[in-house]
């Protein structure tokens, strides 16, 4: 993809995405992940949790309706996000400032750009 930034853009297996995530995060980067299979999800956000991401900091974007009915229970803010980020998405192309972590899946990998600037992101 001769247009793809960040120019950074890393390609991780699913045993060092963590700690690549957090190193980023605790850093000041930003992150934005796409997973394949969501099984992972909650590790994930408590990881980046455990690194001083705030909830507010995390959005979630995915096609699965029972993912998103299970963040409403254990993570109230991230599910609340959810609407504000898929509007910015669509609306205007870039993710919300104070987002510092972004997860998506196949619902973002098509058809969407990203237009906001990030330190890092993987797949």
């Amino acid at each position: 993809a001769k247009y793809v930034k960040p120019k950074n853009l890393n390609f991780t297996y699913r045993k060092r995405a963590i700690t690549e995530i957090q190193n980023t995060l605790r850093s000041g980067g930003t992150v934005v992940y796409y997973m394949c299979l969501l099984d992972k999800l909650k590790e994930l956000i408590k990881a980046a949790k455990d690194v001083g991401i705030d909830e507010t900091q995390i959005a979630v974007s995915v096609s699965d309706s029972k993912t998103i009915k299970d963040l409403e229970t254990a993570f109230p803010t991230i599910h609340s996000n959810i609407q504000t980020v898929e509007r910015s998405l669509r609306s205007s192309m870039v993710i919300p400032n104070n987002i510092k972590f972004f997860i998506t899946n196949s619902k973002n990998k098509e058809g969407i750009n990203i237009n906001t600037v990030y330190h890092t992101a993987f797949a």
